[in-house]
């Protein structure tokens, strides 16, 4: 029986003990992390090719120009505003682009605007089509209108200029 109280007791205390265990803590203190980030202004772009149909200068383009149109793509980061510029072109004199044939020795100038009615140029400096804070992630495509005057004489052949695409933001 005596066995038995001494096992009750040392149970009894063990018990007691593990509910009633003085803390491992003697308190506690609190302070706050501060968590940032910094969102980079970004943007890319694209560009699909500013195409015309084929210039008849002895038939339809002797008397009407030859309209042509291509694309910017761009896609910025939320809240960015940009600017799209378009440069003269790797042929190109004052500012006027030109199209040149392969062996160099005929050219086309043509004009890029940024409306359908190809009354309001676009190019670089004064001539950027200024966009406003980016309000998606999605693409947004603005048109290049093209055209090349009518009455223009050149060589039979194929035409062709480079322009560069430049993004401000």
């Amino acid at each position: 029986m005596k066995k038995i109280a001494t096992t009750f007791a040392v149970l009894l205390t063990a018990f007691i003990f593990m509910f009633h265990a003085p803390s491992a803590f003697a308190g506690s203190v609190t302070a706050n992390l501060s968590v940032s980030v910094t969102v980079d202004s970004a943007c890319t772009v694209s560009a699909s090719p500013l195409s015309f149909a084929t210039y008849e200068p002895l038939g339809a383009n002797a008397t009407a120009p030859d309209d042509g149109q291509g694309s910017v793509t761009l896609v910025c980061t939320i809240g960015t505003s940009a600017t799209i510029g378009l440069g003269s072109g790797l042929h190109s004199s004052a500012g006027q682009p030109f199209m040149s044939n392969a062996g160099g020795s005929s050219s086309i100038p043509y004009n890029m605007y940024q409306n359908s009615g190809r009354t309001t140029p676009w190019g670089s400096g004064g001539n950027v089509m200024t966009l406003t804070a980016a309000t998606d992630t999605n693409e947004h495509v603005y048109p290049v209108y093209g055209r090349i005057a009518a009455g223009l004489t050149g060589l039979s052949g194929a035409y062709n200029d480079t322009v560069v695409v430049t993004v401000n933001f």
